[in-house]
């Protein structure tokens, strides 16, 4: 079959234009069908005679079946099968800079950062339900130290009303919180998850319930309210900088199954 080529040039959009603005920075790359998150098949040369494995090499990765393409001095190159004209790609740099674009055709070759800081990031992470569950999936995405998270999400793009998902840092070597990012999101519903809680109407009070999943322990400290009067409720939001050690950004699958979906942070990048 043939195949298609795809190359893409991250360009900084704060060091001026054209060839003077491409960054000479590495990072990462996710590649996901445009509208889904399963990936096509990604080959490193138009012969189609290397697909990419679960043993990361040179060019990229499978992530458990999902398709991390590497970024070397601002540029990653790819191949398809002819047949796939569209694509949703979601990057991050390793100097922490992230960005995503949505149903790019293989006709263009510039994506683009913002490398001044003061400035929010959304870093979007496919998540995919492939293995056995209840260990930890290395993504591959290395955040650097001094980014301040504000805040995480969850997307649901495929369903599974029996499953939840963890997310945070590697905790093997690197001592991370696995569930410090969001804890426990469920995965029922397709679409948003909200991890801020929910408003219960109780018979006594009204009060907080966390049904759905809630921030991990590096973003809020929570408590879980109930039908008591003492027992009401509440969150206090928190911000967690990254210090460059702990870094590996992980996510956990309930079990084996057949969701997918993003994972999101918000962060900026600070002075100090």
């Amino acid at each position: 079959m043939a195949k298609r080529e795809w190359s893409f040039m991250i360009h900084d959009r704060s060091k001026g234009q054209y060839k003077e603005g491409v960054t000479t920075g590495s990072g990462w790359m996710y590649v996901c069908t445009a509208g889904a998150v399963a990936p096509p098949t990604i080959y490193s040369d138009e012969r189609g005679s290397v697909s990419l494995t679960s043993t990361a090499t040179g060019h990229g990765a499978l992530v458990n079946k999902l398709a991390l393409v590497f970024i070397t001095n601002g540029y990653c190159r790819f191949w398809t099968d002819s047949s796939v004209t569209s694509l949703d790609v979601t990057y991050l740099m390793s100097t922490g800079e992230s960005g995503f674009a949505k149903g790019v055709s293989s006709s263009r070759h510039m994506l683009s950062v913002d490398s001044d800081g003061g400035r929010p990031y959304t870093l979007w992470v496919p998540f995919a339900f492939e293995t056995t569950g209840g260990s930890p999936i290395d993504t591959l995405l290395d955040l650097p130290a001094g980014l301040e998270i504000y805040d995480a999400g969850c997307y649901v793009h495929t369903a599974d009303s029996t499953e939840t998902v963890d997310f945070g840092f590697k905790n093997a070597v690197e001592s991370g919180d696995e569930d410090g990012l969001l804890d426990g999101m469920l995965l029922t519903t397709a679409g948003p998850v909200a991890p801020y809680g929910t408003i219960t109407d109780g018979s006594l009070i009204d009060y907080l319930a966390f049904t759905n999943g809630k921030l991990g322990a590096l973003l809020a400290t929570t408590i879980t309210g109930s039908d008591v009067v003492s027992t009401v409720g509440g969150v206090s939001r928190l911000t967690y900088k990254t210090d460059g050690t702990i870094k590996s950004l992980v996510y956990t699958p309930s079990s084996s199954d057949t969701a997918y979906g993003f994972l999101t942070i918000k962060y900026e990048k600070m002075m100090g």
